[in-house]
Order: C-alpha cells, then sequence, then structure tokens
C-alpha cells in the first residue's frame, strides 16, 4: 500500500510526458554582468542587478550619445546532455524587478547572440565579447515590474547543439533612440542576488506536432456550407480553409497555408483559419503545414475541385 502511494505522488510530480532530467532542463547562468557606454572601464560583475538603457539621450544622433547600458548573461550549454539532431525549444528568463528615470512599458529589449567569451569579474564596455549583429529574439518590457521577461533563444541553442555555432550567452539591448534626457532604464537581477536569477530552460521535443484540415473536408460545399458528405471535396463559390494544430510539449510556432505549393499564409495564433480567395476553376492541392516551437513540422494535404 505504501509503494502504491508513493507511486501515485511520484506520477502527480513528474507527469509521463514532462519528465524533469529527461525532457525539461533548467539552467542557472555562470556568469552576468551590465556593462555601460558611459563608464567603459567599470566591471559590474558582483552586482546584484544589471541594467539596459538606450544610448541616445539626445536627438537627433549623434547628440547625446554615449548612455548605453547591456546586460551579458551566459550559460554552460555543454552541461545539456542532449544530441545533435535533437529537437529543442529554448528560453530566456529574465526578472524585471523595477525601473528608474522614465518608465519604460512597451520598449522591445533585443537579444543577440555571443560569439566571444567572456567573463563577469572582468568583463567592461572596453573589454566587451563580440556578438552577432542578427538578433535573435525581442522582448517586450511588461506594464508592470515583478514579471519575467522572456526571449525565445531556440535558434542559437539548436545551432549550438548541432555544431553549427558557438553560443557564449546573450547580451540584451534597449535600441529604440529615446533621443531626450531621463532614458528609461530596465532593472533586472544576477545571479548574485540569489532568487530570481535569470534561467535558461531547454525543452527537448522530438515529436511532430497533430494537424488537421478540418474544412472543406470530403464533401460538397457551396458558398462555403457543407451540403453533402463525398469521398472527395468539391468546392463551388469561395471557401474559407480551416485547421487545427497542437503540441503538448512546446505548443504551437506558426502554421502555414500553402495552394498549389505556393506559401500563401500564415497564422501565429488561432483560429487558423484563411479565405481562399480567387484562385481560379480547377483541381487545386490545398497543404497546412504545422510548426512547434522546437521546430517539429507536420503537414497535411487535401485536392479540391474548385468551381468559380
Amino acid at each position: 500500500m505504501v509503494v502504491f502511494s508513493l507511486l501515485i505522488i511520484l506520477i502527480n510530480i513528474f507527469p509521463a510526458n514532462f519528465v524533469k532530467g529527461k525532457d525539461l532542463y533548467k539552467l542557472h547562468p555562470t556568469d552576468d554582468a551590465q556593462i555601460a557606454q558611459n563608464y567603459p572601464p567599470n566591471n559590474y560583475g558582483k552586482s546584484e542587478s544589471m541594467s539596459v538603457r538606450n544610448q541616445y539621450g539626445g536627438f537627433p544622433p549623434p547628440y547625446g550619445n554615449g548612455w548605453a547600458r547591456d546586460a551579458l548573461v551566459k550559460f554552460d550549454l555543454s552541461s545539456l546532455p542532449v544530441s545533435p539532431g535533437d529537437h529543442v525549444y529554448a528560453k530566456l528568463e529574465m526578472y524585471y524587478y523595477k525601473w528608474w528615470d522614465n518608465n519604460p512599458t512597451g520598449r522591445e529589449l533585443t537579444a543577440y547572440r555571443i560569439t566571444s567569451d567572456w567573463s563577469e569579474d572582468t568583463v567592461t564596455w572596453n573589454t566587451q565579447p563580440s556578438y552577432d549583429y542578427h538578433k535573435t529574439a525581442v522582448a517586450t518590457v511588461p506594464h508592470y515590474p515583478g514579471k519575467w521577461m522572456v526571449w525565445d533563444v531556440t535558434p542559437d541553442v539548436q545551432d549550438f547543439i548541432d555544431g553549427k555555432k558557438e553560443v557564449y550567452g546573450w547580451r540584451i539591448r534597449d535600441e529604440k533612440i529615446w533621443g531626450d534626457a531621463n532614458i528609461p532604464i530596465t532593472y533586472f537581477r544576477t545571479k548574485e542576488y540569489g532568487n530570481y536569477a535569470p534561467t535558461l530552460e531547454v525543452i527537448v521535443d522530438n515529436v511532430p506536432p497533430s494537424v488537421e484540415i478540418t474544412h472543406p473536408k470530403y464533401g460538397l460545399y457551396i458558398s462555403d456550407r457543407k451540403i453533402i458528405p463525398l469521398p472527395f471535396t468539391i468546392v463551388i463559390g469561395n471557401v474559407t480553409v480551416q485547421a487545427f494544430a497542437s503540441d503538448e510539449k512546446t505548443g504551437i510556432l506558426r502554421v502555414e497555408l500553402y495552394v498549389d505549393g505556393t506559401l500563401k499564409n500564415v497564422s501565429y495564433n488561432e483560429p487558423y483559419t484563411w479565405e481562399l480567395g480567387k484562385i481560379g476553376s480547377g483541381l487545386h492541392k490545398i497543404e497546412v503545414k504545422a510548426y512547434d516551437k522546437a521546430r517539429n513540422v507536420n503537414s497535411k494535404k487535401e485536392t479540391l475541385l474548385l468551381i468559380q
């Protein structure tokens, strides 16, 4: 009886499709620090906070240039027990706990992949590491402090796992020109604070999402209404294509609609519904392709006879 009760407890703690230590990994940073453009030789590696600020305090640039603060954060990705070819969804989470000078609500903070090694004990604006100028992800500062900001850094982590790129963390920047006094400053906690340290959450997901074309499907449709069921699909007039897509582990990233092999539309949120429009009478191949957040893909196709 005791063994049975223990088993029930373990099942509730570790659901079968989401096992900690197998599918979900949470990494804490090895290094995190800010660098400040207006104090270029200063090191902030032991601080309990790091902040992000736009560089322009006067308008137009370059007037007032020189006020940037960027946050750097690094994780030991080599500690992940994954193999090349595994699909992952990775998100960088940083705790926004206060602002200063002006409210940064709604400002976009961009994450860039750092391409050279660095240490929080020595990094300064003058000794800053190199980084990839192609942005990895963007997150928007929430309305109130006391929230986690999240960047989808899956492409970088996936490239590291597949041996394509080195990843020495991410640089967080505020790049929207302010051009006035009192530039908004966004503050985050660091690992030195203890609680609310930055986190890299990585979910292994090698299972493609489920996807179905739900409308039109196997019937005679007139003016987008199904009149009678058939073993094939005939559409008279205009038609709306509807699809269902789901992924239990990482969720759906996007769903694409193809008509005769050409991409026609993309949806990032439900409902996955598109007006087919005037594409001409005849046989047409409809394909709906779904991607989960780990970039697994699945698709469904259907041929319909369209009479317009």
